[in-house]
């Protein structure tokens, strides 16, 4: 989950800029509420990309039967 909420903050502290230069070059609201869209539909593969990447330590890979 650090990795998943580091790229979440970074992605959060990026985004309110370039979803104001979409705005200032599209001259409305769509193109910048589209990204937000893009961004929050991203959300969840992406969690579960990593969560299949997880690397579970053999002690508790035994534990857990995998």
């Amino acid at each position: 989950m650090g990795v998943f909420y580091t790229i979440y903050y970074a992605i959060m502290t990026a985004a309110p800029p370039t979803a104001g230069w979409i705005f200032d070059r599209t001259g409305g609201a769509r193109g910048a509420i589209l990204f937000g869209a893009c961004l929050f539909a991203l959300v969840l593969p992406a969690a579960m990309l990593i969560r299949k990447l997880k690397v579970v330590p053999k002690a508790a890979a035994a534990q857990e039967g995998v």
